[in-house]
């Protein structure tokens, strides 16, 4: 739980980033003061929000729209509503945050607690008991305890505790320098590498990578003595880095590492895929050589040419947040076919059927009630074809969850997502299939493809993609450039390569074909 409000804060620091509006407040907190108590040599990491500088309203307001403009990939909210939901929970959150007296947030992490441990969390005891009361019981919501020593609350666990309440501090100055070269920043995150690790980077890493010149690694441990990273909110906007070297030397050294390392990213093919403009980033990003120190500034005009540089073509976001909702509905469509499979000892056919024979609905009716439809499943007629007067009205409802992403019909409630279907195929007969009829094995089988524009039907239609031995890929890999997405009877989703042989895609067609299926890149 500490993980998620250390990230809560992260993400709001990020926000406050992008804005112009918050007022920014000097900090005369003496935070190597508050934090000497709790350190001791084997201190590797720590991280100060001041929460009284971040201002909800305002931040949220115009990073709206920079993350809905798709600038943004990455597990931030990606739509106005989500974004306006987390805006509202932090907004609660930071007030009762400031209700409780709680200013400065502090996060500890030592050795010990790498790689798996999360962050013990530090704030200072607000002086009004009341206050008092109220901040234990917030960081008690971090799921840990929370004890008071050295004029502070200390959320952490057991064994943290056991560690901290025993701390025999130590004398860091690195710390105290580190705090000060990045000033009153809204936040900082300072990097103490111990001798310790130091050693053990020296002893697992004798010489870095060729691709980075090939240099021992003291380059970093003797150019790296501390990192001390700060965000100022606006006004006044800046970001600042500052790395301390053992001597002048050593930061050149690490300065021209830093280069060769900077040039090896942006000649990397994926990474000018997404940023084509990378060079730019990679000379704003550039430190300056200040005696044994390197540091790096960058404030509001800086910051903007930086996104700018680093901003992914529109056609790279649509592709990557494309495919990351569509395997998101492949996954639900897979489950529900598992559910319907427990239910009924089967999966649903690909249609259902009449007394005649005749075609009356789609599969894509049949599990609603497993995708949380069941209130539109029941409108209906299951005796009736999908175009009869009564069926064809609910049409126009389709699922969100059928409609993919990357295609660019209209809202006609026609859907991409289709079975296969024909001889040998999973899907080939009047009744659904069942796991034992799958030879070939599930992790072997697709169960459902997202197929081309010009093969989408009505989601109510019985209407699927019928593969062609000879072609088996006729009808898929229209929407993305590089291939197509598919569910596999085990329940996983998976990107074809548009490049697959057509043998292997033929092979993953059929369920009882008993060939070999070479690994999939």
């Amino acid at each position: 739980m500490r993980y998620a409000v250390a990230a809560a804060l992260l993400s709001a620091l990020s926000f406050t980033i992008q804005s112009a509006d918050a007022q920014q407040r000097k900090s005369t907190t003496n935070h190597a003061a508050v934090v000497t108590p709790f350190v001791d040599g084997q201190t590797v990491g720590l991280a100060h929000v001041d929460l009284s500088q971040l201002k909800v309203g305002p931040l949220f307001d115009e990073t709206a729209d920079f993350i809905e403009s798709g600038q943004v990939i990455g597990p931030l909210p990606q739509s106005r509503e989500a974004i306006d939901e987390f805006k509202k929970n932090l907004a609660k959150w930071l007030e009762m945050i400031e209700l409780a007296g709680i200013r400065h947030v502090y996060l500890l992490m030592t050795l010990e607690d790498l790689p798996n441990k999360q962050p013990a969390v530090i704030v200072p005891l607000p002086e009004d008991s009341a206050q008092q009361g109220m901040a234990e019981f917030l960081l008690a919501g971090f799921g840990e305890k929370v004890h008071k020593l050295a004029g502070a609350l200390v959320a952490c666990d057991d064994e943290q505790w056991t560690r901290l309440s025993g701390v025999q501090p130590v004398d860091r100055p690195e710390m105290a320098a580190a705090f000060q070269a990045v000033g009153d920043s809204t936040a900082q995150l300072l990097i103490l590498p111990n001798a310790d690790a130091r050693r053990v980077v020296e002893e697992l890493l004798p010489k870095l990578p060729d691709q980075v010149g090939g240099a021992p690694s003291t380059v970093l441990t003797r150019g790296a003595q501390w990192v001390a990273v700060g965000v100022k909110a606006p006004p006044g906007l800046s970001i600042e880095f500052v790395v301390q070297s053992s001597d002048e030397p050593a930061a050149a050294a690490l300065r021209d590492l830093w280069g060769t390392a900077l040039r090896f990213a942006a000649a990397d093919k994926a990474l000018r895929e997404l940023a084509p403009t990378i060079d730019q980033a990679a000379e704003l990003l550039t430190p300056r050589l200040d005696g044994d120190r390197l540091s790096l500034r960058l404030e509001n005009e800086g910051i903007a040419a930086l996104s700018a540089a680093l901003k992914p073509p529109a056609n790279v976001v649509r592709r990557i947040t494309g495919g990351r909702k569509s395997i998101n509905n492949l996954k639900m469509m897979a489950l529900a076919m598992h559910v319907h499979h427990d239910a009924h000892k089967r999966f649903p056919a690909a249609a259902s059927y009449d007394a005649d024979g005749k075609p009356l609905l789609s599969w894509r009716v049949h599990i609603l009630p497993y995708v949380d439809q069941l209130a539109l499943y029941e409108k209906f007629r299951l005796d009736e074809p999908w175009d009869s007067d009564h069926n064809r009205e609910l049409i126009e409802r389709m699922p969100d969850i059928y409609r993919s992403p990357a295609s660019r019909l209209d809202d006609s409630g026609r859907t991409n997502y289709l079975l296969p279907t024909g001889e040998h195929a999973l899907f080939s007969g009047r009744e659904g299939p069942r796991f034992k009829d799958i030879i070939d094995g599930t992790s072997n089988t697709i169960m459902i493809v997202e197929a081309d524009d010009d093969q989408a039907v009505e989601w109510t239609k019985p209407d699927d993609l019928t593969i062609d031995p000879e072609s088996p890929a006729r009808g898929l890999g229209g929407l993305y450039e590089d291939g197509f997405y598919a569910a596999y009877c085990d329940g996983s989703v998976r990107r074809l390569p548009d490049t697959i042989a057509a043998d292997t895609l033929r092979a993953l067609f059929t369920r009882n074909g008993r060939e070999s299926v070479p690994p999939l890149p």
